[in-house]
């Protein structure tokens, strides 16, 4: 890559060292790019202990002191808790001047340099790793704010195992966050709900003056709210044609403000001469009845959780829940959800008699719930009853007529050993085209919360539904099929890459997304880890698939060039994941290579200490 005139233009000291005076190829810019992050995690890392090193000295010492010594009351008392007040004052100043920053956010930088050191060394260290991002660390701080000392480090030695577990594993912050949520319930379920409690107290709602004639404003209001107002948001944004010239963000925005003003349609803005869009409709027009007396409508919302029956039965249950959109909430919040008047609660899904086997399912015909949200949804359990659940996963079995061979068969380092649960718990309808059934569509909504590329942030419920190993319209049994372990949500930019196949995916065997983008880049993500993590049996479904339609004759030439080029991709998931397993377990290095080795490296080979754990050379 040649330098622009834009870079050269620039003093040395605002470019990253191989950009001075280099070429760098154009393989290597990525690596440039992870480069600086990692300088700029380390700078992070270092602006906190210096910090937490200011703290000690000009204020933390002294509060030691004073809260160890025996002065309870009187004039001492209150003159040395005076003296305190000034000394953080003038440690916040100091903090101040030095960052540059403004009196809140320097107590925000204060607050969280104590926390990082002494309540999440691990996590802090992983931030110098560049295994999360800054962010993720304060995000992961403001969770574990409830707990005490002791619970804290114990918080943080277990979200730190889990974002360590892969050398290759990125966690977008919302993941982040869910997987923090479940980690201090887990630990402390009282400290989640009193904190949960805590922080409805905060909700508040507030305006302020922007540039350019706009103004900003903010509300904070409980999860269930939140995604209340989006859906209805949503609602009044869609009630355009397609030729309607504002952006999704824009129509959001207008459909917001239309509401407000107690309208039910957004009005659209194309310019073609007619338009059934275009009126725009109030929420009571029309709404009379044959007296003439105005009808009060009421709109009901999606707020879609996941929970088990026995946690809504039970008060003293406290198995965490999930709301779809936001993530893990408390049991109570979850039971506060389902006693209002709107709320619905339904399975997911047909109960299995006992006598059923998972693997031969009802000769009645499964029939598929309507695709249509409800407040709750529930998937059936055999021992309790009814177990809340939000999208069955990856090990959902399918049944039904499948082709004895397949010229595409998954590779076994591809296949999901929870496919193979012991028993199932409930049936759903599949599918047996290129679309997915109803059911499946929820499965897909629920288990997986987002767009399972990696970083991204997309809600699922906006996103397509993609084909993890792409169909196959000419010879639908060359593999591809649209059940529940090929499915995936993709936003739309990230669909296109796949389908372009400048990065491919490979599913590992626990149900984990490998990503190989270019020049080898790797990334693997767990998409649905935390919701299987709060609901294990959302894996044992089985799927009744309708007869499939009988496939097109083969041309005589052989494949196609779009089945050439899924074979391909095929080739590639393999190789992908063979590469991945041998960076996991690397083999010995024969005697031979590594004199090899050394001699390229300068070193004298019969300097090599002599093998003690290899055969006999014969």
């Amino acid at each position: 890559m040649d330098h622009s005139t834009a870079l050269t233009n620039l003093p040395e000291a605002l470019l990253p060292p191989r950009l001075v005076g280099a070429v760098v190829p154009s393989a290597e810019l990525g690596k440039v790019l992870d480069e600086q992050r990692k300088v700029e995690n380390r700078a992070f890392c270092r602006t906190m202990t210096a910090t937490y090193a200011l703290f000690r000295d000009r204020y933390g010492e002294r509060e030691s002191a004073f809260l160890s010594s025996d002065i309870e009351s009187g004039g001492g008392y209150f003159a040395q808790r005076q003296e305190l007040s000034l000394a953080y004052s003038a440690l916040k100043a100091e903090v101040m001047i030095a960052l540059r920053l403004g009196p809140t956010a320097a107590e925000t930088a204060i607050d969280q340099a104590i926390g990082f050191v002494e309540r999440l060394p691990r996590l802090f260290a992983l931030i110098e790793a560049n295994v999360i991002s800054a962010r993720g660390g304060q995000e992961a701080l403001n969770r574990c704010r409830a707990l005490s000392a002791a619970q804290a480090l114990e918080f943080d030695e277990r979200l730190a195992a889990v974002l360590t577990a892969d050398a290759d594993r990125l966690t977008a912050i919302p993941a982040l966050r869910e997987a923090a949520d479940r980690i201090v319930h887990d630990i402390d379920p009282a400290a989640a709900e009193r904190r949960r409690r805590q922080a409805e107290e905060d909700r508040t709602f507030t305006v302020r003056p922007a540039d350019d004639g706009m103004a900003v404003a903010y509300a904070l209001l409980t999860a269930h709210e939140i995604r209340e107002l989006e859906s209805r948001v949503d609602e009044v944004a869609a009630t355009v044609c397609d030729c309607d010239p504002r952006s999704a963000s824009q129509r959001r925005a207008d459909a917001f403000v239309m509401l407000i003003r107690g309208f039910v349609t957004l009005g659209c803005r194309c310019a073609l001469p007619v338009c059934r869009y275009a009126p725009i409709h109030h929420a009571g027009e029309g709404q009379e009845d044959s007296d003439g007396a105005r009808v009060v409508v009421r709109y009901r919302t999606l707020v879609h959780v996941v929970v088990n029956e026995k946690t809504l039965a039970d008060p003293a249950d406290t198995a965490a829940g999930y709301l779809i959109g936001h993530g893990p909430i408390t049991a109570e919040h979850a039971r506060e959800i389902s006693r209002r008047d709107d709320a619905v609660v339904r399975p997911f899904g047909r109960e299995l008699d006992d006598e059923q086997s998972p693997t031969e399912p009802s000769r009645e015909r499964a029939t598929g719930s309507p695709y249509r949200w409800s407040g709750i949804d529930l998937v059936r359990r055999r021992p309790v009853g009814i177990m809340l659940a939000s999208r069955c996963r990856r090990a959902a079995v399918p049944t039904g007529p499948t082709p004895t061979r397949s010229p595409r068969a998954l590779s076994p380092r591809a296949l999901n050993p929870r496919a193979l649960n012991p028993r199932a718990l409930v049936i759903a309808q599949g599918s047996a085209g290129y679309r997915f059934s109803a059911d499946l569509m929820r499965y897909f909504h629920i288990l997986f919360p987002r767009c399972v590329f990696p970083m991204c942030t997309r809600p699922a419920s906006r996103c397509q539904i993609d084909h993890r190993r792409e169909y196959d319209h000419a010879d639908p049994e060359r593999g591809g099929a649209s059940t529940a372990d090929n499915g995936q949500p993709l936003c739309l930019p990230h669909h296109q890459l796949k389908t372009a196949g400048i990065w491919v995916d490979a599913h590992l065997a626990d149900g984990r997304i490998l990503w190989t983008g270019p020049n080898g880049r790797r990334a693997v993500v767990d998409p649905s880890g935390t919701l299987l993590g709060l609901f294990p049996d959302l894996t044992r479904i089985t799927w009744t698939n309708p007869p499939a339609a009988p496939s097109k004759p083969r041309g005589p030439g052989g494949p196609t060039r779009l089945q050439r080029e899924h074979d391909r991709r095929e080739r590639l998931r393999d190789r992908n994941l063979e590469e991945l397993e041998r960076r996991a377990h690397p083999e010995a290095v024969s005697t031979v290579e590594r004199r090899l080795d050394a001699a390229l490296a300068g070193a004298t080979p019969a300097s090599l200490p002599p093998p003690d754990d290899e055969p006999p050379p014969f």
